[in-house]
């Protein structure tokens, strides 16, 4: 017997947020982006990402946001204040 009265998408939908969330590390419960959307982090190309930067600049979890974007290599965004070309530049095999 099912009890769930609702349209079964949306139940689906709502259980893929749900794995998400615990997908995620444990620092984005910290992040000053919480809850924000992905358009100030990933403007078109030539965009302005100043404001992300200074959002970044007081979060509490910021290294651990640019050891993630370099550890996986993160070709897009700003992460950890840094631009996808600064985080290149910044690598050890960027010489």
């Amino acid at each position: 017997m099912s009890y769930y009265r609702g349209n079964p998408e949306d139940m689906v939908d709502a259980l893929g947020d749900l794995l998400e969330t615990f997908r995620r590390p444990a620092w984005h419960q910290k992040a000053a982006c919480r809850g924000m959307g992905p358009d100030l982090f990933f403007p078109e190309v030539g965009g302005r990402t100043d404001e992300a930067k200074a959002l970044c600049a007081s979060c509490p979890v910021r290294s651990a946001c640019l050891e993630a974007a370099r550890t996986s290599r993160e070709t897009s965004g700003v992460w950890g204040g840094l631009s996808s070309r600064e985080r290149r530049s910044r690598r050890p095999d960027a010489a």
